[in-house]
């Protein structure tokens, strides 16, 4: 979902550790912008059915 943080960055329950990360994405506005961007073009792809079957693959496997 997040494409080794190409469309996002995952949040640690650490505190400090999220802290660092969301201070990192938001000194690079360039950077922001072109994951926010990948994000929403990610996300016009999948609706909650696409979603839905491709779980159900992957518990078929």
């Amino acid at each position: 979902m997040l494409d080794y943080g190409k469309r996002g960055i995952l949040i640690a329950p650490n505190l400090e550790e999220a802290v660092s990360k969301i201070v990192l994405a938001l000194e690079s506005k360039q950077a922001l912008v072109s994951v926010s961007r990948l994000a929403s073009d990610w996300s016009q792809q999948y609706t909650l059915d696409v979603f839905e079957s491709e779980i159900k693959k992957l518990l078929k496997s």
